[in-house]
């Protein structure tokens, strides 16, 4: 949209542009009365300018008015991914048993918040996606190990998110790239576990 908005600009400039070139031209021609025709043509001209910059202009405003609209949800989901991962992590350290439900849903919302993060801010684009070598033992160790690396994983992200260097940045599209890994595997564990349960 803003690509869009600056080439319509452009062409409104060069729209000024060219009335402003055929009035200069009109005033070095020989000192002659210009016909009707000639000064209706310049006033449909001057209108289609203006009314090309009044467009250009409003879609400016729109274009800005979505640039807001889309920060306040990147904030938004900012937040609420360390808000889940908080929570999901003290339900685990106060449960006796895991609710694989409950962990599975955290998992997926903590996932979704991370994707739509990667999706819009540019910087964050670009982090590896190498892939953690699979813990072993049962599922439910499984789950707890991943449940530890996603926790580290957001930790590190937020904090990394809130240095303004190179350096942090590119550790941070590093860091989303694996909550993005641990979440899907903490969901896919915890859905598996919490089928496996009610069959028992």
């Amino acid at each position: 949209m803003k690509n869009k908005t600056h080439r319509f600009v452009q062409l409104c400039v060069s729209a000024h542009l060219i009335v402003f070139l055929a009035c200069t031209c009109l005033g070095q021609r020989s000192r002659t009365v210009p016909s009707a025709r000639d000064s209706v043509s310049v006033e449909r001209a001057k209108e289609r300018d203006q009314r090309d910059r009044s467009i250009a202009l409003n879609n400016i405003g729109k274009d800005q008015n979505q640039q807001s609209e889309l920060v306040a949800k990147l904030k938004d989901d900012f937040r609420r991914l360390q808000t889940v991962n908080n929570d999901m992590m003290r339900d685990v350290a106060n449960s006796l048993t895991l609710d694989y439900g409950r962990i599975a849903d955290a998992a997926d919302e903590i996932n979704k918040c991370a994707t739509r993060l990667k999706a819009n801010i540019a910087v964050l684009a670009t982090g590896d996606t190498k892939k953690d070598q699979k813990p072993k033992g049962s599922d439910e160790d499984q789950l707890k190990e991943y449940l530890r690396r996603l926790d580290e994983s957001v930790m590190s992200f937020a904090t990394d998110m809130t240095l303004v260097d190179a350096k942090n940045r590119g550790k941070a599209a590093a860091d989303l790239s694996a909550v993005l890994q641990f979440s899907d595997a903490v969901r896919k564990i915890a859905e598996k576990s919490k089928k496996n349960s009610q069959k028992q």
